[in-house]
């Protein structure tokens, strides 16, 4: 299965997103035929099919010239994990600030493209409004002043306050409201 290629502006320096290929959870996509993200780590992508009880691990491969593909690594089957329990969930503990992030950094990257807000409002505004993510933990994964994150935040609450204005000002006198 290909994947878009990333976008390239938001990788992150700190390495704490990253697989041994240097990818991070923005390369990795949030769902692929029913297998939900769960986060990365040093071995790639791991995701969980509630459908059968497994967690897989994928790897993207390629790159450059190629494009990226999501390859399995391993999978774990139900009776596996319940072996490896201890181990899937100190690794479930690790990742769920990651995920989080990751699908906080998906939304805002459509924020962002589709709305009118800029990449660090939408960045805010997914982490701050919809995942409920605190202000000095944004501040810090942002690699932001908690000031920095307010303003951010604020400024991306009067624009979508405007766009809730637009729609019902549209709706309001719409022909189709006057039938």
């Amino acid at each position: 299965m290909s994947v878009e290629p990333p976008d390239k502006r938001d990788l992150f320096d700190s390495g704490l997103y990253k697989d041994r290929t240097g990818h991070t959870i923005e390369d990795y996509p949030g769902e692929i035929e029913n297998e939900y993200l769960l986060g990365i780590d040093n071995y790639g992508g791991w995701y969980y099919n509630p459908t059968n009880k497994q967690i897989l691990n994928y790897k993207l491969e390629g790159g450059e010239n190629e494009p990226l593909e999501l390859k399995i690594g391993f999978s774990m089957d139900k009776e596996e994990a319940k072996d490896e329990y201890d181990d899937i969930s100190e690794l479930a503990v690790e990742l769920v600030d990651k995920t989080v992030f990751g699908h906080s950094m998906v939304l805002s990257a459509k924020l962002s493209e589709h709305t009118h807000f800029s990449r660090p409002q939408a960045k805010v505004h997914a982490l701050r409004n919809v995942y409920g993510v605190g202000r000095t933990q944004t501040a810090r994964v942002l690699n932001k002043s908690p000031n920095t994150i307010d303003n951010q935040r604020r400024s991306a609450k009067k624009k979508a306050n405007n766009a809730k204005n637009f729609v019902n000002i549209i709706d309001e006198f719409s022909p189709k409201q006057h039938d």
